[in-house]
Order: C-alpha cells, then structure tokens, then sequence
C-alpha cells in the first residue's frame, strides 16, 4: 500500500523505492510462490486428515538456496534485513519533507494498517525473524 500510493503521487521513484522497500518484490514473489504451492499441496490432499504431510519438501525447496533455481524466501529476508537500517535513516530523511510526511501519515491513519506506522512494518519482519528462529 505504501508504495503504491507515493508511487502513483509520484513521491518516489523506483531508485527511491528500492531504498524505502528493500527486497520487497523478491519477498512478494517467493511468498506467493510458497503460499501457492502448499494451497496446490493441500488441495491434493483434501482427502487426507493430514493435509500437513509432506510439506518439508516444499518448504526445504523455498527456504533453501541450493535445491536449484527459483527465488529463496531466506535469502530475501537476509537482503531485507541488511538493508533495514537504511531504509529507516532514508525514511526519516525523506519526511523532512512535509508533505511526504503527511502522505505517510494519512496511509498510517488507515484501517488496515492497525496503528502501525511504516517503520513498525519494516521492523516487525526482523523482529520475527529474530524473535522465533
């Protein structure tokens, strides 16, 4: 939603965005490959109590860079999270802007985003990621 919005009101380019959403069509892309792949997986076995059997093998084939091409949700997050710190200093410089600022307000103040501010979501995936290893 964020980058939609100062995309459309052409507040950032893609340069900007890369800076502002590190890795963010990677993860979009490999986590809607996983989540398609087990709805595939469970709509196979919709027959079975145990629609949970043998998922490993699809979740060792997203979350691990050597079981050949595709992209690799681990890998994704690592490039996220090293280049967390620079999105928030880059955020804060660009909301010495007043009217980014407001844009941002605005799409914080929305329903969906539940009171979290654009800084809450990028850190809420590494805290995560760090919190339950």
């Amino acid at each position: 939603m964020f980058r939609y919005k100062l995309q459309e009101r052409k507040y950032v380019n893609e340069t900007d965005c890369e800076l502002l959403f590190p890795a963010l069509d990677e993860l979009l892309e490999s986590c809607c490959k996983l989540y398609t792949q087990l709805k595939e997986h469970m709509e196979e076995e919709i027959d079975s109590p145990h629609s949970t059997h043998n998922i490993g093998n699809i979740l060792i084939n997203n979350f691990s860079s050597d079981t050949g091409p595709g992209l690799c949700i681990r890998d994704a997050y690592a490039r996220l999270g090293a280049k967390q710190l620079i999105a928030v200093k880059y955020y804060r410089d660009k909301c010495k802007d007043k009217a980014f600022k407001s844009l941002m307000e605005t799409l914080e103040s929305k329903k969906v985003c539940k009171r979290r501010t654009y800084a809450d979501f990028l850190l809420a995936v590494t805290t995560r990621l760090t919190k339950y290893p």
